[in-house]
């Protein structure tokens, strides 16, 4: 079967060409340990699947390997739906296409730029933490959203003031609220979303500008679509 034939196989489109034989087994070679890196990820902690997938792609597979072959292995990879699991928070999310990574110096802690928008980037943040460092998760809601007042700094830490809430939503395991922030002498937009996990309490943040929230609050909710609790 040519390379045409298993690209069909493969899903991958027929303007994915080869220079050579040699060069079409080193792509497959490389989709076959990509696809078992990612059977890996209910068995490993995904942070290291999602580094070892970062490093197949930076790194030369073989002395023999051409830049654009390099560049057909990049734009499959783009292309994979990369699921992140997190076992301990009992929490997994299908990664956008759109996100890039940032790092956290949270273990906690996970999540991602989101496309500038006028120059300006959004982010969202996932944040775990123990059901024991909370009585129960009205007291988590209360330090997190309900319990803040207008003018006041926020009740989880300081640098930031309360400046008000929309409505409060309840949600399937939780609840969600746009809220107003100051911090840094600017206002901010944020969209808060807390739930309720077998193991954790999960407090997701969606943070933007007041220019860039309509612009992206739908991102937000395509990366919320694929969040999913695994109790």
């Amino acid at each position: 079967m040519g390379a045409d034939g298993i690209g069909c196989i493969l899903g991958i489109p027929k303007s994915v060409g080869f220079d050579s034989d040699i060069k079409a087994m080193l792509f497959f070679g490389s989709i076959y340990a990509i696809a078992y890196i990612c059977t890996l990820a209910s068995m490993m902690n995904m942070r290291k699947v999602l580094c070892i997938l970062a490093l197949l792609a930076s790194c030369n597979l073989c002395i023999a390997q051409s830049d654009t072959l390099q560049s057909e292995i990049q734009d499959v990879i783009n292309y994979q739906e990369i699921e992140y699991i997190d076992s301990t928070l009992k929490y997994s999310v299908r990664l956008p296409h759109w996100i890039t990574l940032m790092e956290s110096e949270n273990s906690n802690s996970f999540g991602g730029i989101l496309p500038a928008v006028d120059g300006i980037e959004n982010a969202i943040l996932v944040t775990g933490f123990a059901k024991d460092k909370f009585k129960n998760f009205q007291s988590f809601k209360e330090i997190y959203l309900t319990g803040n007042k207008f003018g006041q700094p926020v009740k989880w830490g300081s640098g930031h003031g309360w400046m008000g809430q929309n409505d409060l939503l309840e949600i399937e395991n939780g609840v969600e609220q746009k809220v107003f922030l100051f911090w840094e002498n600017h206002v901010y937009h944020s969209q808060f979303v807390l739930l309720e996990s077998e193991s954790s309490f999960l407090w997701i943040q969606f943070m933007s500008t007041p220019e860039t929230y309509d612009k992206n609050i739908e991102k937000f909710e395509e990366f919320m679509d694929g969040f999913e609790l695994t109790n």
